[in-house]
């Protein structure tokens, strides 16, 4: 798998989040929601010998990662450059979740651009 990440060159990282909160008024339909999916674009070195990955391989060290390589350590030395959002490629898009949560959070008082009878 990693000697074919190398001679694509580049592949995308894609994740979803998707965040739900109870509203506080119950206004139909009982909750706010935001989703998004981050997108990654990873970029091997093509010049990574054959040896190189063996030698990753045998560190055990991207057992059960999702890519077969672990950039946050020696999988790194694997990855010319990203574009994009690094916290993506590792596992969770914390930025991008981040503005979900404050959107689904502080959205509790607003209509979806409806004005309120109040």
């Amino acid at each position: 798998m990693l000697r074919t990440l190398r001679d694509q060159v580049a592949h995308k990282v894609f994740t979803a989040v998707c965040v739900l909160a109870p509203r506080e008024d119950l206004r139909h339909p009982g909750y706010n929601m935001e989703t998004v999916v981050e997108e990654t674009k990873v970029v091997f070195d093509e010049q990574a010998s054959d040896g190189l990955i063996e030698a990753y391989v045998r560190t055990r060290e991207a057992v059960g990662m999702a890519g077969g390589y672990g950039i946050q350590g020696m999988g790194g030395l694997l990855v010319e450059k990203i574009e994009g959002s690094y916290d993506n490629v590792v596992g969770l898009p914390v930025r991008a979740t981040v503005g979900l949560m404050e959107r689904v959070l502080f959205a509790q008082g607003s209509d979806d651009g409806e004005d309120e009878e109040e």
